[in-house]
Order: structure tokens, then C-alpha cells, then sequence
């Protein structure tokens, strides 16, 4: 019996990508990816099969509300893997979380907190850029941003021809409950002047709500004089922490919520 051959790749001058006989083809951050095509209707689903799809479809849907939360403050500039990366971040992170007593989640406190240190702009990395990330602290409903004096003082390296940078803290609130995402969130910004210290001009507080998934966000924007030098390959902006409030959320705040439809992970 002769294996028919299928053949759907598209050459783009570089990469293949699409099916090209048994193989898949696929670019993944400017790199070549080839995998192993299942032959049709040999793949059972498991039960762990199953568990990994669903926390992929899940961290796919969280993925995109939670960068349409800072969309915005990238300005539309967004590094083509951004989507991707971050998918996988989730990915990981709900995987952990999974509960195995009942069909759910089970989260924590850090559950999410190796999103900290998540590159927004994989080819301007702010750890390049700034050596130490602020102090991220959450106590009684109210989350800190600030540099603390020490012996290792925050340094900033400014791009050629810039003469300042606008640095602007952004902390984005998810419900995970019951599948709401904040629709307008709280910001703040400082500008900083090539060569200033940064070490007491950070210290901002942001009031965060119980059962809340609250990600601190930090966003670098260069300027020559007025003109901003920032390019969608070169947008540096970082996750500094990503914490979960204790307690159950109650309506009694003045945000603006908006629905997350199918992602509710009571």
C-alpha cells in the first residue's frame, strides 16, 4: 500500500510553515520548529491529554485579557512572540495549579509569581537595561512598588540619543473566580533625566482588592527631548510580581470590571 503524501507547507523565502508530508512545520521566535505529525485517528486522548488541553485553551483566553489589559500602555507595539511566550507562561503556571481532588484549580498567594521577570519585548529585555526591578510588597489591600536603599543601587542604561525615560508602573486586576478583568487599571508614571538617580524617586501604592490577581507591571519609554524612541523592537516593559489577594472579592469598589467569557476557575 502506497502512503499518500500531503503536502500544505508555504516557503516564505525563510521558513517553512504548514504540513509537508508526515512533519509540521512552524517558526517559533525566528527559529525553525519541525514535529511529528500523528497519523489520523491514532491519538487517544488521556485523561493528563485532555488536562493539558484545557489549560492550554485556558491560558490562551487569560493570555489575551491580560495583554488587553496593557495594550494600551505598550502603545500597539507589540514583539511578534509576545502572544506565544506568553501563553506558555500561563501554561505552566495553571499546570501547577491544577487540583487533583476535584476538577479545578487550586490556587495560592504565588501561584502566578513566576510571571515575574516575563519580557514583554523579548529583543529590548529591561534586565539589560535596568539592573534591579523595585521591591513589590502586598500587606492589608495595598500593594507597594519602591526601591529601597541598599547597597546595590538601581542603575538604568539610556539608549543612544536619548536624554530621558518615562518609567510607568501599571497594575492589572483579574477576578479569577468569577471571570472578570479590570477594564481600566491604575497607573503611574515618573520621567527620569539621563544620569539621575533612581533610588527615591520610586514609591507608589496601589489599592488592590480581595481575591484579586493583581500583575505589576513596569514600562520603559525613551525620549529624545520629546520625541519617543521607542519601536516594536524596542519597547522595554517587564512583570515585576504577580500576587493573589487573600480573601473573597466583594463589589465594593470604584473599578470598572469587564467579563471574561469561559474563564471562570471557581
Amino acid at each position: 500500500m502506497i502512503k499518500k503524501q500531503i503536502f500544505m507547507a508555504i516557503f516564505d523565502g525563510k521558513f517553512l510553515k504548514g504540513i509537508l508530508g508526515d512533519f509540521i512545520f512552524k517558526v517559533v521566535n525566528g527559529v525553525q520548529i519541525v514535529s511529528k505529525r500523528p497519523a489520523p485517528g491514532t491519538m487517544k486522548q488521556s485523561v493528563e491529554t485532555k488536562n493539558a488541553s484545557e489549560n492550554f485553551r485556558k491560558s490562551s483566553k487569560l493570555g489575551k485579557h491580560i495583554r488587553g489589559i496593557f495594550h494600551n500602555t505598550l502603545g500597539g507595539m507589540n514583539e511578534t512572540s509576545y502572544a506565544f511566550r506568553f501563553t506558555s507562561a500561563l501554561t505552566t503556571v495553571l499546570t501547577a495549579c491544577d487540583n487533583p481532588t476535584k476538577t479545578g484549580y487550586l490556587f495560592k498567594r504565588n501561584s502566578f509569581g513566576n510571571l515575574a521577570g516575563f519580557e514583554f519585548n523579548i529583543k529590548s529585555p529591561v534586565k539589560k537595561i535596568l539592573n534591579l526591578k523595585p521591591k513589590i510588597e502586598l500587606n492589608q489591600g495595598i500593594m507597594k512598588i519602591v526601591y529601597y536603599e541598599s547597597g546595590n543601587a538601581p542603575k538604568l542604561r539610556f539608549p543612544k540619543h536619548a536624554t530621558q525615560c518615562k518609567l510607568t508602573f501599571v497594575v492589572g486586576l483579574i477576578r479569577l473566580k468569577d471571570g472578570k478583568r479590570i477594564l481600566n487599571p491604575e497607573k503611574y508614571s515618573i520621567t527620569l533625566k539621563k544620569n539621575e538617580e533612581l533610588i527615591n524617586l520610586i514609591d507608589f501604592s496601589f489599592k488592590i482588592p480581595d481575591g484579586c490577581l493583581s500583575i505589576a507591571v513596569m514600562f520603559l519609554s525613551f525620549y529624545n527631548g520629546v520625541t519617543l524612541l521607542n519601536s516594536k523592537s524596542f519597547n522595554p516593559a517587564v512583570i515585576c510580581d504577580a500576587i493573589l489577594s487573600p480573601g473573597t472579592f466583594t463589589n465594593q469598589d470604584n473599578h470598572s470590571w469587564m467579563e471574561m467569557p469561559g474563564l471562570d476557575f471557581d
